[in-house]
């Protein structure tokens, strides 16, 4: 394992692991994930109660529309959006796989179309409190380093 000094040294050892994160021309900051063994670009938002994927994310890569997640409707940056539920054998932020075997699907192509814009580069969803929670995250700003739990 990599030592890092500072806050890595104290966390590692007790279980975390390091995923370095990148940070958008627009100040977010991404994370390129797998899903379903497929490299993805997904932003992590500590605000997003929710880990999400792009309707169109899903549909370029084959995963099925299981119908309507709960009432079909959430609420985001953007407002009020449609959402539907897909099925996904595995999401990993390298090296730590989330758990995660169903997904909610909502439309970001309006974040997309504005992210292109300003020189940021697309994205396939959003990593949110879930998984955040779910792996105790860590966030060490300065250094653009996520730590989750394994």
């Amino acid at each position: 394992m990599e030592k890092h000094d500072g806050l890595g040294g104290f966390l590692e050892p007790q279980g975390y692991r390091r995923i370095d994160l990148k940070k958008s021309a627009i100040g977010h900051f991404e994370v390129e994930a797998k899903l379903n063994g497929q490299k993805v670009v997904m932003i992590v938002d500590t605000g997003a109660p929710q880990t999400v994927l792009d309707m169109t994310a899903a549909r370029d890569m084959g995963l099925p529309d299981e119908g309507p997640c709960g009432d079909g409707k959430a609420i985001g940056a953007g407002g009020e959006v449609s959402t539907s539920r897909t099925s996904i054998d595995e999401l990993i932020l390298e090296p730590i796989s989330t758990g995660l075997r169903s997904l909610p699907v909502v439309d970001l192509n309006h974040c997309n179309v504005e992210l292109e814009k300003l020189g940021a580069r697309r994205i396939s969803g959003v990593i949110g409190g879930d998984v955040l929670f779910a792996k105790s995250a860590v966030l060490e700003f300065a250094s653009g380093a996520l730590y989750l739990k394994e």
